[in-house]
């Protein structure tokens, strides 16, 4: 059914888009835990876990440590796998047109959470079209246009969520994130 899909989907987003909240609220959570089973050890594994994944020092290509660098001094929450960005999140701003243009040089970005950055425009629409990879991209609140938001949907791939006004009837239409 194509409502329950396209809620699935939304729900799997709002979980991605949070998930450095999740991790820590989780490393944060003392004495809830199965029988025998050491707590301490436990939020060690966690903490190692969510290094390793925001750890930009992996990151093989200069000029995405660069970027990496500059969007995670801007505030973002940037996660790396397999030597390469593959989540960037801001909440609440700090990301804007000049340090979006970073984005160019994070090719393997599947996710991208720019919530309630509203310096953020259509001067931004090419650089985050151009990142094919992308699955998921959250633009609510931003001062991307509506034809800015249907431009970066027709330029990634009919399987890719686009959260965004201008998209989200046509999500509902298709099951979400597909054609128009």
């Amino acid at each position: 059914m194509h409502t329950s899909n396209s809620r699935f989907r939304v729900g799997h987003r709002l979980l991605a888009a949070s998930l450095p909240l999740i991790l820590t609220a989780t490393l944060a959570l003392t004495g809830c835990s199965d029988p025998g089973t050491n707590v301490a050890q436990e939020k060690d594994k966690d903490q190692e876990t969510f290094d390793n994944y925001s750890d930009l020092s992996k990151i093989t290509d200069p000029n995405e440590m660069k970027a990496a660098k500059a969007l995670k001094a801007a505030g973002a929450s940037v996660f790396v796998s397999e030597g390469s960005v593959i989540d960037v999140g801001f909440q609440n701003g700090g990301c804007d047109d000049a340090i979006a243009e970073n984005l160019k040089h994070t090719p393997n970005l599947t996710q991208l959470t720019l919530m309630n950055c509203s310096k953020v425009t259509d001067a931004s629409v090419d650089a985050i079209a151009g990142l094919k990879k992308l699955t998921s991209v959250m633009l609510t609140g931003t001062g991307i246009t509506n034809a800015g938001a249907m431009k970066i949907k027709n330029a990634l791939a009919k399987t890719a969520m686009i959260m965004h006004p201008a998209t989200e009837g046509s999500m509902r239409r298709a099951g979400g994130g597909g054609g128009q």
